[in-house]
């Protein structure tokens, strides 16, 4: 639910003043605006003079930019099965990708176990990291989407056929959706496990693009694609990491969003 703010300002406005409310210093000029509210617009308790402009103002505020439970639901659903379709695109054509999905590729292609259970086994030492380092609800938010992540791939196959792709648009295709669902899992304290939890780690605690450290480290684990893909489908590989980090670093800067 969201938080209920309930401020009293107590305060001489002549030409122009400043009042803090909570954590926020706001201008206020004469007859203009207090947090963005026009005077004549405000619930006050009181509304009087007590010497030239001075005015005892109680203004009822709702926080509307934390997210609900079930702004949190349907982000996991829909953030996961993003990914999911994106992933299915990647496997479709052949590619690789980034991160624990991107390891679980390599395992999937050198032994063809599914995609899906080994991405949530991939991801089991990862929660103990964002239990400590994150907290209890990062990482309860993450084992569920990386469960349900798994779950979706594993039926995707069955479910959804692609028919005809060509390789560079499901590169293209499959790391815009998969960088879209994980966008949406970031804004709502929430990631796809292994690597995601140390990018969430590094830009909320260090400051740092999640994009840009995401990027790093898929380019990395595309390397040693080299063992199991030609060098064709390792470059489309690479276009499709891109893509996906590109929708990260654009979308998802430090201090631009802070709905959990």
């Amino acid at each position: 639910m969201p938080e209920r703010r309930h401020s009293t300002i107590v305060g001489a406005i002549f030409a122009e003043d400043s009042y803090r409310i909570g954590e926020r210093q706001e201008n206020a000029v004469a007859g203009q605006s207090v947090t963005g509210k026009v005077f004549d617009d405000m619930t006050m308790s009181e509304r009087g003079t007590f010497g030239k402009g001075l005015y005892v103002v109680s203004i009822d505020t709702t926080d509307d930019s934390r997210h609900g439970v079930w702004d949190d639901v349907q982000a996991i659903v829909m953030g996961t099965f993003f990914a999911a379709i994106g992933i299915e695109f990647f496997r479709d054509a052949h590619l690789g990708t980034g991160g624990t999905a991107g390891v679980a590729f390599l395992i999937h292609y050198a032994t063809e176990f599914g995609i899906g259970p080994v991405i949530f086994l991939l991801n089991l030492p990862f929660y103990a990291f964002g239990w400590v380092t994150l907290g209890r609800e990062f990482t309860l938010k993450t084992f569920a989407a990386v469960a349900l992540l798994s779950l979706e791939s594993y039926f995707m196959h069955d479910a959804f056929a692609i028919g005809h792709s060509t390789p560079w648009f499901s590169a293209i295709t499959g790391g815009a959706l998969t960088g879209v669902g994980m966008l949406m899992l970031f804004r709502h304290k929430s990631s796809l496990g292994g690597i995601g939890i140390l990018a969430a780690f590094v830009q909320e605690k260090l400051g740092w693009r999640a994009g840009k450290f995401q990027l790093t480290t898929d380019l990395i684990i595309l390397a040693t694609s080299f063992l199991v893909l030609d060098w064709q489908h390792v470059a489309l590989s690479v276009l499709g990491a891109v893509v996906l980090n590109l929708v990260l670093a654009v979308n998802h800067k430090p201090g631009r969003y802070n709905g959990y």
